[in-house]
């Protein structure tokens, strides 16, 4: 047990009664005593600490105790005794207002309130018992327990007074008392059943109906130890963000609007560091997170940097209407359900706004009829006092579906000049804040409707706005900085949507293509991404338009027909040739990498040297070169060393030239045959192209690189960190891109085989080869054929691995390069079972030279085991090769202890022992 206080005294205390004091992080309970301890533990829970008080004192309670639970009094400091007592405890103190079956208990206002709208009184003494009952989420409590804990007896006697007044409050709270529902009898004392089919209400308008989000929010911080909090003005980021750190935790606030947030955050200490507002300072965000590891929490209005992401939605309707009938009521107002429902329908859910309503409504008499009684009353009122000059500044900034600043409203209603913000509307309808505003929707409505002409007008100049943004955002997509853009239209996305309609409507051939690029880049959902590139297909008669939404298009189903997207990418990048060369290359790059298991390699490489490449820019030739060399590499006409050492050269030059899409993508083709040829550290190769691909920030890129990360560690056998590469890999593809989660389990087994666990392993790699057998995928069956062969050598089944490897020869055409892996694998089986001329049979067609270092090894011990002189020609390779692999065959020649390597060096290990044997 783990508890926190900061009285020297009572840290000697709890370490004579064995409990461990901690002054950082998650604590089970924080230990107050002496005569200020009560007035500490309201300053604890104002500052929304809600982990258990454990007082220790001889006084009496204190008078609000019921408000600061869940609290446990003790007379002296026993270990068990604590520990029990925290057992009943549920973290988190109970509502404002408790929900029962029959109606509602306000521990505030002291009176419990029936369903049918009757009110029974309740005593301070039945406020705190049930408070207690209820902070204990259904469990039982004792009679001992709770004359110790409600009535602050000094030690149990024999009493009827627990018995009492239960029966007074069963007579208050229970439709039957004699049939208890809610205040049960348990074994030796009794329980409370709260109702927690509605929100219960907390403290904070803002928290109303968030017990659930704040607790797995509260789990997502401390898995990724930095959490940004996204949200609209007024949703309650950051009463939200206060309910986070009301844990125990130290933590310093820091409001990052405020003139000296930079210096104060230069003086921060350690323990949990929470930024308010970040998109004041987005920078001073980036520098944190990406600086020392620390516990990092952050509110922001859009999303900023690359931690984790947790959007904070509006209210659901259940937990509005409580908010708004709680905050009414408090002010003395009776709304009818009628009445509420007509004020809640514009306020959008954001607590803030409901908030500001109830106070209007005590000005407007609730339900009194009369001017201004209804919502759009008070608009058109506040409207006459505009003056004619913000009346059309309204009318244009209701234009934006999304949140506007004032440099959006600039740009939406360029005829207006800088007028006073804060008086732009009546204050108690759009609250402003510093030059931002949260806009309600009734009053959106209202200016569209009060004028028309002037709102059509200035939408359209808001969707040219929008379309500009787009265009900056095609132009840069794989050039540096492209993720700060993807933010901003993210928080844009309702306005993107609206233009897309709009150019869908018109159609607008000019703008289609461009939205369609930056909403493709939003994510999202596959079938929504599909549909809308479907619908701008079938409006779209320009045939360069058609083209580059057609690669879009083509992309994303690249994986459901790989034939049917290669003839699409290829009847782009020919239709894209004379007006976006650029894009075209792409397009055919993509189109000849689909190839690959379609066509032989010579084919494609040819049709790629056949395209008219004399008007590319630098960039497009580069990219261009990344695929003509693997080819070449794939066919024998280069060498594999120099083609590597060219492609990693290429990749850092497209990195400096801004296109850090192309470099990743040549940094892909780079990093799995590092670790085959040793002509560098594959891990650090991985390092850099993730790096890049979370600067680009595009979920399914990302993931794809973190997967290839993830192989090189397990090449190492650093596998619990490949794994979390993985899960975190499966996280972007999940929403986006679910077909390529079985990628994820792909190469899950293959950094379990190389970490030597071979049951999981071989659970990952048959679930992998059951989804290509039923999508018909030939070649990834006989990629899963080979690795569960190699498994099974490594297990030391041989039985097994050849069954295995002769299927692959019954899965892809004789000249496929994976059916040479087969022959060996199965080769190797012949031996490990003693049938030597069978494994000669099998090795005899087999050229000496060419391949991957690997290979040629792997060849020449087959050859060695089978009697053949190959000792100074695996002493070749291994000197020529770094990693795994050549460290094995180095320590295998030299006769010491051989490392344990990944799964192909064990292979090879294993082969070595059959020839000397």
């Amino acid at each position: 047990m783990r508890i926190r206080t900061e009285h020297l005294g009572l840290r000697e205390l709890a370490d004579r009664a064995g409990l461990t004091v901690a002054d950082t992080g998650r604590v089970d309970a924080v230990l107050l005593g002496g005569s200020g301890a009560w007035d500490h533990a309201r300053a604890l829970r104002a500052g929304g600490h809600t982990v258990p008080l454990v007082v220790l004192t001889d006084g009496a309670p204190a008078l609000d105790r019921a408000r600061l639970e869940p609290v446990v009094l003790l007379r002296e400091l026993d270990a068990g005794a604590l520990r029990e007592a925290l057992r009943m405890c549920a973290v988190g103190r109970p509502a404002g207002r408790v929900r029962l079956a029959s109606g509602t208990a306000d521990l505030d206002l002291g009176r419990f309130e029936r369903v049918d709208g009757t009110r029974e009184p309740l005593s301070s003494l039945e406020c705190r018992f049930v408070g207690y009952l209820a902070a204990r989420t259904g469990r039982a409590a004792s009679r001992d327990e709770l004359q110790l804990q409600v009535w602050d007896h000094r030690r149990p006697v024999a009493t009827r007074a627990v018995d009492m007044l239960v029966a007074r409050l069963r007579r208050k709270i229970e439709e039957d008392p004699r049939h208890p529902t809610a205040l049960l009898t348990a074994s030796g004392g009794y329980r409370l059943l709260v109702d927690t089919g509605s929100p219960q209400i907390s403290d904070s308008p803002a928290l109303v109906g968030r017990d659930a989000l704040v607790r797995d929010l509260r789990t997502a911080l401390d898995d990724h130890g930095a959490l940004l909090l996204v949200g609209p003005p007024g949703v309650g980021k950051t009463a939200v963000a206060r309910a986070l750190v009301g844990d125990g935790r130290p933590a310093t606030w820091i409001d990052l609007s405020a003139d000296d947030a930079e210096a104060r955050l230069a003086t921060v200490g350690p323990g949990l560091l929470v930024l308010d507002g970040v998109e004041a300072r987005a920078d001073l965000w980036e520098a944190v997170l990406h600086g020392p590891p620390r516990a990092l929490l952050g509110t922001s209005r859009f999303v900023v940097g690359s931690s984790a992401i947790r959007r904070v939605p509006p209210l659901d309707a259940a937990a509005a209407e409580q908010l708004l009938r709680r905050e009414a009521e408090r002010m003395g107002i009776g709304l009818t359900a009628a009445r509420t429902a007509e004020v809640l329908e514009p306020l959008d859910g954001l607590p803030r706004a409901i908030h500001r309503m109830a106070e209007r409504l005590r000005t407007l008499g609730g339900d009194a009829a009369g001017p201004g009684a209804v919502l759009a009353g008070d608009i058109a009122s506040s409207w006459t006092r505009l003056e004619p000059g913000m009346q059309t500044l309204l009318a244009s900034l209701a234009t934006v579906a999304g949140p506007f600043d004032a440099g959006v409203a600039m740009v939406v209603a360029p005829q207006t000049d800088a007028f006073d913000w804060v008086g732009l509307v009546d204050a108690q309808l759009v609250e402003p804040d510093g030059e931002r505003f949260g806009l309600l929707q009734a009053v959106r409505s209202y200016a569209r409707s009060a004028l028309p002409e002037v709102w059509e007008a200035a939408l359209q100049h808001h969707l040219v706005w929008v379309h500009g943004e787009v265009v900056g955002l095609a132009r840069r997509l794989r050039r540096r900085g492209a993720r700060q853009l993807v933010a901003r239209l993210a928080a844009r996305e309702e306005d993107l949507q609206r233009a897309w309609s709009t150019a869908l409507d018109g159609p607008d051939e000019v703008r289609l293509p461009d939205l369609a690029v930056a909403l493709d880049r939003l994510e999202g959902p596959r079938d929504a991404r599909r549909r809308r590139l479907e619908e701008a297909l079938d409006v779209l008669e320009d045939p360069v338009a058609r083209a580059r939404v057609g690669v879009l298009a083509a992309r994303l189903d690249r994986h459901r027909d790989r034939a049917a997207s290669r003839a699409s990418l290829v009847a782009c990048a020919e239709a894209l040739w004379d007006a976006a060369p650029g894009e075209a290359v792409r397009a055919a790059v993509e189109a000849a990498r689909l190839a690959a298991n379609l066509e032989p390699w010579a084919t494609t490489r040819t049709w790629l040297q056949g395209l008219p490449v004399e008007r590319l820019d630098p960039t497009s030739r580069k990219v261009l070169q990344v695929r003509l060399w693997e080819l070449e590499e794939l066919e024998g006409l280069r060498r594999t060393d120099d083609v590597l050492r060219d492609m990693m050269v290429l990749a850092d030059d497209l990195a400096e030239l801004g296109d850090l899409e192309g470099a990743v993508d040549a940094g892909l083709v780079v990093a799995p045959r590092l670790q085959l040829t040793g002509l560098g550290d594959p891990v650090a190769h991985m390092d850099r192209v993730v790096a890049w691909a979370r600067e680009i920030d595009r979920g399914p890129l990302l993931a794809n690189t973190l997967v290839h990360l993830a192989s090189r560690l397990g090449e190492v056998r650093r596998t619990d960190e490949a794994l979390q590469a993985l899960d975190e890999a499966a996280a972007l593809f999940r929403p986006a891109e679910p077909l390529r989660l079985w990628q994820v389990t792909q190469y899950r087994g293959f950094v379990l085989a190389n970490g030597g666990r071979h049951r999981e392993a071989r659970r990952a790699l048959e679930d992998y080869l059951g989804w290509c057998r039923g999508r018909n995928a030939r070649f990834g069956v006989a990629d899963a054929l080979l690795w569960l062969a190699a498994l099974e050598l490594d297990a030391d089944a041989p039985h097994r691995a050849e069954a295995l490897a002769r299927q692959v020869a019954d899965v892809v055409p004789e000249s496929a390069h994976l059916v040479l892996h087969a022959r060996m694998y199965e080769a190797h089986a012949r031996l490990a079972l003693g049938d030597v001329e069978g494994a000669r049979a099998l090795v005899a067609p087999i050229a000496t030279d060419g391949g991957y270092g690997y290979e040629q090894a792997e060849i020449a011990l087959l050859r060695r085991a089978l009697g053949e002189s190959q000792d100074e020609r695996i002493a070749a390779i291994g000197a020529a090769m770094s990693g795994s692999i050549g460290e094995t065959l180095r320590a295998l020649h030299a006769g010491v202890d051989i490392p344990p390597g990944m799964l192909t060096a064990r292979i090879l290990a294993r082969l070595w022992a059959l020839g000397s044997g």
